[in-house]
């Protein structure tokens, strides 16, 4: 393991070598083969999103403007190949950025190519492998978690068990932003601990100047642990 490189967990604890991309660690149609410098280095990974790599910039600067703190231990749910973490880490202090994703080529683009492009190694952010959003192996209470559309594209009732484990490790008064409304009710919500503290309409710059009709807007919705 180079010390340029992250590693990646897995929620037993051991780390995901070699980066063979398993069945079960694909997205749907992707081919079943190992993880190449080839693909890395074309950077496909900015492309899989469906909105621009720049929207990471974005999100990034409503945190900090909502109060983001460098001393905060951040828990990022779906953090993919680290559009918005890739920003997070330099901001926070050393070992406070937590990241888990399901899909391994995310996470290597991650470990293996965003890493040493933005110097990140030496912050300590830990990454997981992770189906079942099992944030409690990280072993930590955490002051800030992100949903940046991960859940959307659950059903309730994953939905629920998600943030189910996301609050039991997020410290009470800690923070939970997701840049588009919850699926739960209020009432489900409160059920699990969690309230509605903030809504806000939040405009990006260059995305509403594109030809494509991409979502310029995110109605970001903030909850707090109670």
């Amino acid at each position: 393991m180079s010390p340029e490189e992250i590693i990646i967990e897995s929620p037993d604890g051991n780390v995901i070598e070699p980066l063979h991309s398993e069945a079960r660690w694909q997205k749907q149609g992707e081919p079943v083969e190992p993880i190449s410098v080839d693909w890395l280095l074309a950077e496909e990974h900015h492309r899989i999103y469906g909105r621009p790599w720049i929207l990471g910039r974005f999100y990034m600067d409503f945190l900090v403007a909502h109060g983001l703190a460098p001393n905060d231990r951040v828990l990022d749910l779906g953090c993919g190949a680290g559009r918005v973490g890739i920003w997070l880490i330099p901001y926070l202090e050393r070992g406070r950025y937590f990241g888990i994703d399901w899909h391994l080529k995310s996470l290597a683009a991650f470990a293996r190519y965003e890493a040493k492009l933005h110097d990140l190694a030496h912050k300590a952010p830990r990454l997981m492998l992770s189906a079942n959003f099992e944030v409690d192996r990280f072993g930590e209470t955490f002051d800030v978690a992100l949903d940046f559309y991960v859940t959307r594209h659950l059903t309730l009732e994953q939905t629920e068990a998600a943030y189910r484990k996301v609050r039991a490790v997020l410290r009470t008064g800690g923070r939970f932003f997701l840049p588009h409304a919850p699926q739960l009710d209020e009432a489900k919500l409160a059920g699990l601990g969690l309230a509605l503290s903030e809504s806000e309409e939040a405009s990006y710059p260059l995305l509403g100047e594109i030809s494509k009709n991409i979502l310029s807007t995110d109605h970001w919705h903030i909850l707090r642990a109670v």
